[in-house]
C-alpha cells in the first residue's frame, strides 16, 4: 500500500490541530500579536484590568474602609460600651444570658449593632450627602445655554434669533 491510497488524516488528528489548539488567534489589539500562546494573553489582558483606574480605587477603598471599621468598632468598645455600662454597674459588653448549657451574649451583640450604625450614619453624611450634593450640582450645571438660533419656516435652515431675513433663501423672517 502506497501512501497515495492511505487515507487523509482526520482534521482531528496531526500536528497542525494541535498547533492551533495551543495559539489560538485573538482579537487584533495593539498591545496582543496573534501568534502569541493564550496563556499569555490572558496573564496581558489581567494585567491591564488590575491596572485600570477603577479597580486600583476599589482596593484602596477597602482598605480604608476596613482600617476605618476598626477606628469605630474601637470607638463603641471602648467609649460608648462603658459610658453604658456606667449606669448598668458593670460592663456592658460582658452582658450575656445562658439557656441549656449555651451562652447568649447579648451585650457584644449591641456592640456590633452599635457599630453598624456608627459606621452607616458617617457613611451617609460624610460620603453619600456630599457626593449628591456635587451630583446635583454638576447636573445644574449641564443644563442647556439659551438658544442663540432658530429655525427660518422657509427653509429650515439655522438663523440667528435677531434676523429679520434668511441669509439662505433670502425669505423675510420676524424677530423672535
Amino acid at each position: 500500500m502506497d501512501s497515495h491510497s492511505a487515507p487523509a488524516p482526520s482534521p482531528c488528528h496531526g500536528r497542525r490541530h494541535h498547533e492551533k489548539m495551543r495559539y489560538r488567534s485573538a482579537p487584533e489589539e495593539e498591545t496582543m500579536h496573534v501568534n502569541e500562546p493564550w496563556l499569555v494573553k490572558k496573564i496581558n489582558e489581567f494585567k491591564k484590568f488590575l491596572l485600570r483606574g477603577n479597580v486600583v480605587d476599589l482596593a484602596v477603598a477597602v482598605v480604608i474602609g476596613a482600617a476605618f471599621g476598626a477606628v469605630i468598632k474601637a470607638t463603641v468598645e471602648d467609649l460608648f460600651t462603658p459610658l453604658i455600662g456606667i449606669f448598668f454597674h458593670k460592663d456592658f459588653s460582658e452582658f450575656a444570658f445562658t439557656v441549656r448549657g449555651s451562652t447568649f451574649k447579648y451585650g457584644a451583640w449591641i456592640n456590633e449593632v452599635i457599630t453598624f450604625i456608627l459606621i452607616a450614619v458617617v457613611i451617609c453624611f460624610l460620603v453619600i450627602t456630599p457626593i449628591n450634593t456635587l451630583v446635583s450640582r454638576g447636573r445644574q450645571a449641564a443644563k442647556p445655554a439659551d438658544p442663540t438660533t432658530r429655525k427660518c419656516p422657509e427653509c429650515l435652515s439655522e438663523i440667528p434669533l435677531a434676523a429679520k431675513r434668511c441669509a439662505f433663501c433670502a425669505s423675510e423672517v420676524k424677530a423672535a
